[in-house]
């Protein structure tokens, strides 16, 4: 992706990349965002967790299990977005 060269904060001033950066438009800026999302992933460091997000993950899993038929399927998520199943 041709945006990652244009993140390297080393030699630069942050003041610098931050203006780019902001200056992207939205689809870059999400692309960046999953180019970031992808490189902590793969640095495979454990992401803390809040005890407030663990309870409110408790709470969403035992909704559904009481109620599995409010459940929508990924394909017809994708459908309502505009997206194939693919995407």
């Amino acid at each position: 992706m041709e945006l990652v060269e244009h993140c390297n904060l080393k030699g630069i001033p942050m003041s610098s990349d931050l203006s780019y950066l902001m200056s992207l438009d939205v689809p870059n800026k999400l692309e960046l965002i999953g180019v970031l999302w992808d490189s902590i992933d793969a640095q495979g460091e454990v992401v803390p967790v809040s005890e407030s997000l663990i309870a409110e993950l408790d709470r969403r899993k035992a909704a559904v299990t009481q109620q599995p038929e409010t459940l929508i399927p990924l394909a017809q998520v994708l459908q309502r977005l505009g997206r194939d199943h693919a995407a």
